[in-house]
């Protein structure tokens, strides 16, 4: 299982739903010789190889594709939002899941994505604007912290809270000389934490997610 974490891995992306044509984007890929081949699970879902950066490739520029896990994508199969839901998720950078539903609300709804320091929330809002999601409110909150304003107010609750990130060492080598069973400990009284004041945003017969 530890040789499997720490194997080399292609980029996962999912094309967007919302005003795109999944063919499109296929084809575009492939005419730039990116080697494309479907993943797992979720529909638009792809393992992306042979390609030198993001950027260079043109649907990613657009706005067609997201680099995401299929793990982080199934968040927002589960969440199934509504049209019109208001949407909170806590702890959001990068902001795959909160770009996820909110492409599955086609514009409509309000997606209330929020992260603890201003370099997360830029870099989600960068990835919103590209994608041209208009329905993404991006704020500075910390998780941690009651917001009284947002009682019973989501009907979806995303608690992406911080974890360890062992599941993506393969990604990340580093990890495995930064964490400590001590960390752990610190992690899970912090998601703790996050999950209480989460519990108290949600409406009667909303959801909530924990995803980490």
């Amino acid at each position: 299982m530890l040789e499997a974490f720490l194997e080399e891995r292609p980029t996962t992306v999912r094309i967007r739903e919302y005003m795109v044509d999944e063919e499109l984007v296929l084809n575009s890929l492939k005419s730039q010789q990116v080697a494309v081949e479907k993943a797992p699970y979720v529909e638009r879902a792809y393992y992306l190889k042979n390609y030198d950066y993001l950027q260079a490739l043109e649907a990613f520029r657009v706005g067609s594709l997201q680099v995401q896990d299929v793990s982080s994508m199934l968040v927002g199969e589960i969440a199934d939002p509504k049209p019109g839901d208001y949407v909170i998720d806590l702890c959001a950078a990068p902001g795959g899941k909160a770009l996820c539903i909110a492409d599955k609300l086609k514009g409509t709804g309000k997606v209330d994505a929020r992260d603890l320091s201003r370099t997360k929330t830029d870099y989600i809002r960068e990835n919103a604007l590209r994608q041209g999601f208009f329905n993404v409110v991006v704020r500075e909150k910390d998780a941690s912290q009651l917001d009284s304003d947002s009682l019973e107010r989501a009907d979806i609750l995303v608690a992406d809270v911080p974890c360890s990130g062992l599941g993506v060492i393969g990604k990340k080598t580093d990890i495995k000389y930064k964490i400590t069973p001590a960390k752990i400990q610190e992690l899970v009284g912090l998601q703790r934490q996050i999950l209480e004041q989460a519990s108290t945003y949600v409406k009667p017969g909303g959801t909530l997610i924990y995803s980490t």
